[in-house]
């Protein structure tokens, strides 16, 4: 495995933890960091869309689970992320 792609799951599960930890500042750079690293992985896009979610950040939540459905149409997280941020 590539080591950046390791370095992008370690960070996605450093921004789980955060985000179980009500941590949401810190869960989205942890994410934001993880695309950075693997800009190609929907699920940090929806990871990131729920936590800017969670920061009451609607408009950032969209663009993420809009971006997800682009990288992975067949993603059911991604389409109830979107729906949620059109629903605030």
């Amino acid at each position: 495995k590539d080591p950046e792609d390791l370095t992008a799951v370690w960070l996605k599960e450093a921004g789980n933890v955060r985000f179980r930890e009500g941590k949401f500042v810190e869960a989205e750079k942890l994410y934001s960091q993880a695309i950075s690293q693997a800009p190609d992985q929907h699920v940090y896009y929806v990871n990131r869309a729920n936590a800017r979610y969670k920061l009451q950040n609607f408009t950032g939540s969209l663009e993420d689970a809009k971006f997800a459905v682009k990288l992975c149409r067949t993603y059911g997280k991604a389409h109830y992320r979107m729906g949620e941020a059109l629903m605030a």
